[in-house]
């Protein structure tokens, strides 16, 4: 994926972005997250019924941890992976794309100046 978050920033959330379809309608896909290479994974999150339309569903967001304290470090080839899991009732699962978006935010720095002269 080649991204990476400034190793002084705090991880707000984690969003999964998938484009998918399924050649009948039925089943779902649970995602996962991983931070340490794919020994360890985050509870899934589930999409809603699958149908035969091409749709875009989001699960995470903003504030959503996805039930873990992150630390910048774990957003490397090294340790970040994202899982799906098909549950598609004899079905074909379609996946066209998946976007990963990590919101942080910069920490650190004083408190400010504001004294007078």
């Amino acid at each position: 994926h080649g991204f990476s978050v400034s190793p002084t920033n705090s991880i707000e959330g984690v969003e999964i972005k998938l484009e998918l379809s399924a050649t009948t309608p039925g089943g779902t896909i649970d995602v996962e997250l991983s931070y340490d290479g794919g020994t360890s994974w985050t509870t899934p999150k589930t999409t809603p019924t699958l149908t035969t339309t091409d749709t875009i569903v989001t699960l995470g967001g903003p504030s959503d941890t996805w039930g873990r304290a992150w630390t910048p470090t774990e957003f490397n080839n090294a340790n970040f992976r994202v899982r799906l899991t098909a549950s598609p009732s004899a079905n074909t699962v379609q996946v066209d794309a998946i976007q990963v978006r990590v919101y942080n935010q910069a920490t650190g720095g004083g408190a400010g100046g504001g004294g007078r002269i």
